[in-house]
């Protein structure tokens, strides 16, 4: 009975730290969608925003998940950038499965692409390069592995892949590998490094690129 309860109680964790994740871009999705966001309102979603991902790093300080010191050590930049490379793999897979399928984009792809038209760049900044990667990184790479499935860790990792994969709204088979095969790519650094702030960076880059490919897009057609 006290081991359901504790997975009962992770399970809950996990849910609040997915409202946190998710409460934010969705409200300022929905209040962009007829109009452009006042400028106390962006204001206001940013810091809701910063405080929101402020919870997540409370919550690994509290669980001695990050240092402080890795994040811009020359190891963590080597890895990440060996980490990124080796995402090109299942990104490349997928998008040649997505090109068969004649899927031109990921619908998450295209729905990042379709706020940065409606929302304040900061904002998508703050989503996209800070927060996405410290709140998914804890909870796909460290809670569902290190705490939910605490016995049998490898288990945890392929079901946070996999719930990973789902989170990005996967709407055929090509963006599917593209994004179970970066979430592996981020599992396997935690896994083998035991370190967040690796994954955590990796992840920021890879984010960080593909949010200043957006930005210059425009400015290329």
């Amino acid at each position: 009975m006290k081991l359901i309860l504790e997975k009962l109680k992770i399970i809950g964790l996990l849910l609040t730290m997915l409202v946190l994740d998710q409460l934010v871009v969705t409200v300022a999705a929905l209040m962009s969608k007829q109009h452009a966001l006042a400028t106390g309102w962006a204001v206001a979603l940013f810091l809701a925003q910063v405080l929101a991902t402020a919870l997540f790093l409370v919550y690994a300080k509290r669980k001695q998940l990050l240092s402080g010191k890795v994040f811009w050590s020359g190891r963590t930049i080597k890895i990440a950038l060996l980490a990124w490379l080796a995402m090109r793999l299942p990104m490349y897979a997928g998008s040649a499965i997505m090109a068969l399928e004649g899927v031109k984009n990921t619908a998450n792809q295209a729905a990042l692409a379709s706020l940065m038209t409606r929302l304040p760049l900061a904002l998508m900044g703050l989503f996209t390069v800070i927060s996405a990667p410290i709140m998914e990184e804890i909870m796909f790479r460290h809670v569902i592995p290190k705490e939910l499935f605490k016995s049998h860790q490898k288990i945890g990792f392929v079901i946070g892949v996999l719930l990973f994969a789902l989170l990005h709204g996967p709407s055929d088979l090509g963006s599917f590998v593209v994004y179970a095969g970066t979430g592996a790519v981020l599992a396997y650094v935690y896994y083998k490094t035991e370190c967040l702030e690796y994954s955590i960076v990796t992840h920021a880059l890879n984010n960080g690129l593909s949010f200043l490919m957006m930005m210059l897009l425009p400015l290329l057609t």
